[in-house]
């Protein structure tokens, strides 16, 4: 399990889709985007900011990995796992059907990558990532996102 681990954390900082195996099974590598489809997604001030929603469907295992920057200050910024039994009705929008199942980090205040991991998920076929800048978070903060899915 932990070479699982240490594999999809490497294979997650190449920031390209691609398929990579262990064993017995695939690890998927994908990018976290808005919903206009942008990679370097601008969560500035108090902006709250809902990506676009990916299939869980057939994953047992997840790890994420997060990075918020800024030219001018420190980020704070927090990223919250939402899931759901279906899509958002509009993409980048709040949707009553989308709940926090976890809470990954609170108040990010340096630009390093950060990672989090999940062996069990709320099985619900459906999830997305609510980014909210915190107070005290600068204008400029752009907040970066992959995942691996096993």
């Amino acid at each position: 399990m932990f070479k699982r681990i240490i594999a999809l954390g490497i294979v997650l900082m190449l920031g390209i889709p691609c398929y990579a195996e262990s064993r017995d099974k695939k690890i998927v590598v994908e990018q976290i985007t808005n919903s206009s489809g942008t990679a370097s997604m601008p969560v500035g001030s108090t902006t709250t900011l809902y990506t676009e929603s990916f299939s869980l469907r057939t994953t047992e295992e997840m790890a994420v990995m997060f990075q918020a920057t800024s030219d001018t200050s420190s980020p704070v910024v927090s990223f919250h796992l939402q899931q759901s039994y279906r899509r958002p009705t509009t993409e980048g929008s709040a949707d009553f059907a989308y709940i926090i199942t976890d809470t990954i980090q609170s108040s990010r205040t340096d630009f390093n990558w950060g990672c989090a991991t999940y062996s069990t998920l709320t099985q619900l076929p459906f999830g997305r990532f609510k980014i909210v800048g915190e107070s005290g978070n600068t204008s400029d903060t752009i907040v970066q996102m992959r995942i691996g899915k096993q």
